[in-house]
């Protein structure tokens, strides 16, 4: 299930869900050639390619996604104790995506401690959802 995440929702979603992974995206990510990209914001997407984060969604139906522009819950991730400066690029002027692993209601892990790829969503979606690992 993909949602938006509005400022301030997240404390809710933190007592509600548990476990979840919380993509959070500068609001110019259709400028970038991210695999992962907005799937409440399809219409602004220049690339109008193939959105991975819409696949990952049908494979792993019971994974909670949410999204959020970055610029629209700041103050949520400073709240976090997020520090949101390490994530402005100054060269493009604008914030990098990143997602967030949140698992008995606390953030465990990051992408930026890896990567923003399709395989550090794999890792956080086998964590989360054991049940997911295929079987030999």
């Amino acid at each position: 299930m993909i949602s938006l995440l509005s400022p301030k929702e997240y404390y809710k979603k933190l007592s509600e869900d548990k476990k979840f992974i919380w993509f959070i995206y500068p609001k110019r990510v259709q400028e970038t050639k991210v695999l992962l990209r907005p799937f409440f914001d399809k219409d602004n997407d220049r690339f109008k390619g193939e959105n991975l984060l819409e696949e990952f969604d049908k494979m792993f139906p019971s994974v909670k996604f949410y999204e959020s522009y970055f610029e629209d819950v700041i103050d949520d991730l400073i709240d976090l104790e997020i520090d949101v400066e390490i994530y402005y690029d100054e060269k493009l002027k604008m914030f990098t995506p990143l997602f967030l692993k949140f698992n008995k209601g606390w953030i465990e892990d990051n992408s930026r401690n890896h990567c923003y790829c399709p395989q550090v969503l794999t890792k956080f979606i086998f964590d989360l959802h054991p049940e997911y690992i295929p079987s030999e």
